[in-house]
């Protein structure tokens, strides 16, 4: 079911309808908000930036990306999960994706590597 609405999405955005960074950017926010509108339990997550890349199957989106405190068991507009109400979590040192669309706009995946915030202890023996 997920997948429809991501597919969905995928029809009001155009993705591939634009070269600029910007609209890269708004195409994989809305997507990744999208996703995170799906799960519960999690944080929505905001992206930073986008880079293109054409592969032999479709689009292929890289993202850097934040996790935001807001969580995802509330239903949330994507304008206010970008406003400052949302601030990074600071959690994760590093949140890299992959966002993957075919040609026909029929299979999106969102693919993402986190890496945590480690906080050393200094102890004194």
């Amino acid at each position: 079911m997920k997948y429809f609405f991501l597919g969905l999405l995928l029809c009001f955005i155009g993705v591939g309808s634009g070269d600029s960074s910007d609209g890269l950017l708004g195409v994989a926010s809305r997507l990744v908000h999208q996703a995170d509108f799906l799960q519960h339990n999690r944080h929505y997550r905001n992206v930073i930036h986008a880079t293109r890349e054409d592969s032999e199957d479709g689009l292929k989106l890289k993202l850097r990306v934040i996790e935001t405190v807001c969580s995802t068991n509330h239903a949330l507009f994507i304008g206010y999960v970008y406003s400052s109400a949302c601030p990074d979590s600071h959690v994760y040192s590093s949140i890299k994706c992959v966002l993957t669309v075919n040609d026909n706009q029929t299979n999106v995946v969102l693919e993402c590597n986190y890496l945590l915030v480690e906080h050393i202890q200094r102890q004194e023996i």
